[in-house]
C-alpha cells in the first residue's frame, strides 16, 4: 500500500482543501486536492 493518507472531510471541502498525511511520520498538511495529487506524483517519481 501507499504510506500516505488523503483525508477528505466536509469542513475541508468547504475550504477547498484535503489533508495529506504521511503514515510513516504522522506529519500532515492541508492543501488543495490538485496539490495533494501533484505532491504524491512528485514523491513517487523521485523514488522510482
Amino acid at each position: 500500500g501507499l504510506p500516505w493518507r488523503i483525508t477528505v472531510g466536509p469542513r475541508g471541502l468547504e475550504k477547498g482543501v484535503v489533508e495529506l498525511t504521511s503514515r510513516r511520520t504522522g506529519e500532515s498538511e492541508e492543501m488543495s486536492p490538485e496539490a495533494a495529487v501533484a505532491r504524491l506524483v512528485q514523491i513517487y517519481a523521485a523514488h522510482r
